[in-house]
């Protein structure tokens, strides 16, 4: 359970970072 909490708050970092740098790059 812990495992998979983990690897979705790193999903949701990442996409984070994703939306982020298309911002920037707009």
């Amino acid at each position: 359970m812990n495992l998979k909490g983990r690897w979705l708050e790193e999903s949701g970092f990442i996409t984070d970072i994703s939306i982020t740098v298309i911002v920037e790059r707009g």
